[in-house]
């Protein structure tokens, strides 16, 4: 038998090593755990879901199940429990599924529905190379992306699919040996009179023969908008040597 329940304060780190759950912003509300619990024969937690308020993106969530029970009815009855539980909040995952896979299909039985989606495009460096001569040199520089502009990124990035959380378990990541969006040495930013006005999220496989963009934005206000996108690609690829880049559009 399985029971749906909030986790008590002992059962957390048996939960966290199930699902692990992103990192929470300043301002954020307390991050909250509701389990799958089955009884017997011994009581095993076999379902663990987080999740925090936060101040502009409502209510995020992540959620996992044991290996066994994913995909099945009991991972539906779970999600239906959860939103059952957090009745009074509008749950968004933070999670990207692929639009007809079992996870999918699992929410949609649970009652979420799509609210954005990641088209994927593909491109050999060699094309891009020879695209970007096309844009003459412009009144921007660019630098290498540091933890210490995560709030200018968060900023450039609003409304484009990214979560707070998204973004900071990023910056969290970004520099050990599996980033969960990005990595620094590939990423970068964009400067025009001092101040950052674009980002280039970017992240290079272990060898450096790919390269994926997670995102890519520029001000809205500012002016040569190609030119600048160009500026933050020349920089993204003089980072390395990929002879493929993947982009992410949202």
């Amino acid at each position: 038998m399985i029971t749906h329940r909030p986790a008590f304060s002992d059962e957390r780190a048996r939960a966290s090593s199930l699902c692990e759950p992103s990192s929470a912003l300043p301002g954020d509300g307390e991050t909250q755990c509701f389990l799958a619990v089955k009884s017997r024969p011994v009581e095993r937690i076999v379902g663990a879901a987080f999740w925090r308020e936060t101040p502009t993106s409502g209510t995020t969530f992540e959620w996992a199940m044991l290996a066994a029970m994913q995909g099945s009815t009991a991972e539906t009855e779970f999600l239906n429990a959860l939103a059952d539980h957090t009745a009074s909040l509008e749950l968004r995952t933070t999670v990207w599924i692929e639009p007809h896979s079992p996870a999918a299909q699992i929410l949609a039985t649970a009652g979420f529905r799509e609210i954005a989606m990641r088209e994927i495009f593909t491109a050999k460096v060699s094309a891009w190379r020879k695209r970007l001569e096309t844009f003459p040199a412009h009144d921007f520089q660019t630098a290498p992306l540091t933890p210490e502009h995560a709030a200018d990124v968060q900023r450039l990035l609003t409304g484009c699919g990214y979560s707070e959380s998204e973004l900071n378990q990023g910056f969290a990541t970004a520099t050990g040996e599996n980033p969960s969006l990005f990595d620094f040495p590939s990423s970068a930013i964009l400067i025009r009179a001092g101040s950052m006005i674009g980002v280039c999220l970017a992240l290079s496989n272990p060898h450096h023969t790919h390269l994926a963009i997670a995102s890519l934005a520029i001000a809205a206000e500012q002016t040569a908008i190609e030119a600048g996108v160009a500026a933050l690609i020349r920089h993204t690829l003089a980072a390395s040597s990929p002879k493929e880049i993947k982009d992410f559009t949202l």
